[in-house]
């Protein structure tokens, strides 16, 4: 996932737009987001907007705060897909072709036969140029994110104590656990995964590969809870 750092990029000069006039275009076309000269139309948010929804169940699904928030998310992953692609482009960053196949036959190998493979992608809804084209990205997001970081001077010891001092009363917190999850809809990936993290695999990495909800780009982590004690839990979400 792009570090928060990433958010010094939205100075960069974009303009988007939501909707446009009736009957300029059939509906599917419709511009519903606008970044510079990038679009995203109403049949490709539809879709998106699909994929998401169909990792809650039905009454979830249908809920209005539910189909809002996520809404709302393929905007923002719209925004930064192209906010990265941006930078990559205009710092000569890109995705080897040999580091994609690398990747990809990294990931094959958790399944026993190519069959497997592809019964698994069409299970998730996904055709293997679209899975392919996805996991180019998620190196190409992690590319532009490393160049980031590397370009950040981090603050000296003394500046973060200042900063620590001045602001303590933010820094308190309850005892927190903190949850990451891998979610699929495949009972094949779940064993798929199980097996993975006996290997050796992290949570990190397979939640980026497999899981079907938002968090997974981030290495499934769905942040905080309250509890007694401090803590990490892991679990693995098959859904029905």
């Amino acid at each position: 996932m792009i570090p928060k750092k990433m958010a010094a990029l939205c100075l960069l000069p974009l303009f988007f737009l939501v909707a446009c006039k009736p009957g300029e275009k059939k509906a599917t076309e419709r511009i519903v987001v606008k970044v510079n000269d990038t679009t995203l139309n109403a049949k490709d948010f539809a879709n998106r907007l699909a994929k998401k929804l169909s990792a809650y169940d039905a009454l979830t699904a249908k809920d209005a705060d539910t189909i809002l928030a996520t809404k709302e998310s393929v905007v923002d992953e719209f925004l930064l897909e192209v906010i990265t692609r941006r930078y990559a482009r205009e710092n000569d960053i890109f995705v080897k072709k040999e580091d994609l196949d690398a990747k990809i036959n990294s990931i094959r190998q958790i399944y026993p036969d190519d069959l497997a493979f592809r019964r698994s992608l069409a299970e998730e809804g996904l055709e293997f140029k679209d899975w392919k084209n996805q996991i180019e990205y998620s190196i190409l997001e992690s590319k532009v994110a490393n160049a980031i970081n590397q370009s950040i001077t981090p603050p000296a010891d003394e500046e973060i104590k200042a900063y620590y001092d001045r602001n303590k009363e933010n820094y308190r917190r309850p005892a927190q656990v903190y949850l990451r999850q891998v979610v699929t809809a495949s009972e094949i990936n779940a064993k798929r995964i199980v097996e993975a993290l006996k290997k050796g695999r992290s949570m990190t990495d397979l939640a980026k590969e497999f899981s079907i909800t938002p968090e997974g780009k981030s290495g499934g982590e769905i942040g905080p809870t309250h509890g007694t004690r401090r803590g990490k839990i892991s679990q693995l979400v098959l859904l029905a």
